[in-house]
């Protein structure tokens, strides 16, 4: 596990992890494997092993102000979307650059090389990436939902 330890708590059906409050994201970090070493990536912490995710990967990220990722990737498989929650940014995909803020959703797909970076001088860029195999979504909307017997009962 990345960074600090996480509270969690987990039913049969279910897993809760808490890894705090946004400040709280600059404690996390991800250690990249790179041709020359590895590349520490700070403000990362990713959700797959933490909530024994099956269908996708999800992480929370955050960059200071002025910084950004240096590099740019693709994916062989996953396409990803980026939920921007908080500061504000600008966002790079095959050479196109947007803005994006607090409400951006952005959808990549494989192919598209991209990049992003925090162009405030005050505030950090928080964000949620979720990644998932491109074309492997069936059931659009609420499709796959159903409707279950029982009362909800809050105690």
């Amino acid at each position: 596990m990345q960074g600090l330890d996480c509270a969690k708590q987990q039913g049969q059906n279910y897993t809760v992890a808490s890894i705090g409050s946004f400040e709280q994201l600059p404690d996390y970090s991800y250690a990249m494997p790179m041709p020359r070493g590895e590349f520490v990536v700070e403000g990362k912490v990713f959700l797959h092993q933490l909530l024994g995710l099956t269908s996708c990967e999800i992480s929370f990220n955050q960059l200071p102000p002025g910084a950004g990722i240096p590099f740019l990737h693709r994916h062989h498989q996953n396409e990803e979307v980026y939920l921007v929650i908080q500061g504000e940014g600008e966002f790079q995909v095959d050479g196109e650059v947007f803005a994006i803020a607090q409400g951006s959703a952005v959808r990549v797909s494989t192919a598209g090389a991209r990049s992003l970076r925090n162009n405030s001088a005050i505030e950090p860029l928080t964000w949620v990436v979720v990644q998932a195999t491109e074309g492997g979504y069936s059931s659009p909307e609420i499709g796959d939902g159903k409707k279950v017997r029982g009362d909800v009962v809050w105690p």
